[in-house]
């Protein structure tokens, strides 16, 4: 009685499936980029205006969009300059945060955190869009 019966699989469905293309594979490598970079060493008056034409793009598109402000931590680096760029970082981030709500975004569309740096970052943030 079981003879006739068949399991149900992806080759039931889909039999010879294609493999994602190249560019397809690079897309999925590729991770979220800035959508800006504040060099905190620039003029406050520079970053505040840099800060405001990029929310300003973010909700023409999205009026509903998320900003990430993140602070690069050097993760090879001694504990005690870890804790020195994450001091730092918060404080930068807590400016540009208060920045991006003054362009009327509301507090629970703004996100502060730390990333990890492979390297010797500068002293800035880094504003995404999600």
């Amino acid at each position: 009685m079981l003879a006739g019966c068949k399991l149900v699989d992806q080759r039931t469905f889909q039999p010879a499936a294609r493999a994602p293309s190249a560019s397809t594979l690079a897309r999925a490598a590729q991770a979220a980029r800035p959508v800006l970079v504040v060099a905190m060493t620039m003029q406050a008056s520079d970053w505040r205006a840099a800060v405001n034409s990029a929310v300003s793009r973010a909700e023409a598109h999205d009026p509903k969009a998320s900003f990430a402000v993140n602070a690069p931590i050097p993760v090879n680096a001694s504990a005690a300059e870890q804790d020195r760029f994450a001091a730092t970082g918060a404080s930068d981030a807590a400016l540009v945060a208060r920045q991006i709500q003054e362009n009327g975004v509301p507090v629970d569309r703004i996100a502060i955190g730390y990333e990890s740096d492979a390297g010797t970052p500068p002293r800035e943030i880094r504003l995404y869009v999600r």
